[in-house]
């Protein structure tokens, strides 16, 4: 019992200081905005969500992308999911009630996007709207 408990103290350590480490970059996720409507296959959700401290480098990009994929935004098997990512302070829509019919004054803004298909597949995409 005892060589259990230590080898799960031991994984529970090197998981959490493999995960401490890993997070190079400081970014902050705020949901800005959220867009919602059933359909004949599920439901449609499209978040917008900005980025605080974003930096055009290798690791804030595996961020947003890991962030997007284990994030709260999917829901039900079936259903489908996008989200939106801007920068903190810069134009970006309000999807509340507009949906993904937002003006196309905000796609130059939008920093990447995310995809989740009812069978399960997804993509991830720097700068989609451009």
């Amino acid at each position: 019992m005892k060589k259990v408990i230590l080898i799960l103290l031991a994984f529970s350590f090197v998981f959490l200081c493999g995960c401490a480490s890993e997070s190079k970059t400081s970014l902050k996720f705020n949901d800005e905005s959220v867009y919602s409507r059933k359909t004949d296959l599920g439901k449609y959700q499209l978040w917008i969500v900005s980025v605080d401290n974003f930096q055009d480098t290798t690791e804030t990009w595996q961020a947003i992308e890991d962030h997007a994929k284990h994030g709260l935004y999917w829901g039900a098997s079936g259903n489908m999911s996008t989200v939106f990512f801007f920068k903190k302070g810069e134009l970006m829509p309000d999807v509340t009630t507009v949906g993904e019919n937002f003006d196309a004054k905000y796609n130059s803004y939008c920093i990447a996007g995310y995809w989740k298909y009812p069978q399960g597949n997804d993509q991830f995409t720097k700068y989609p709207l451009k």
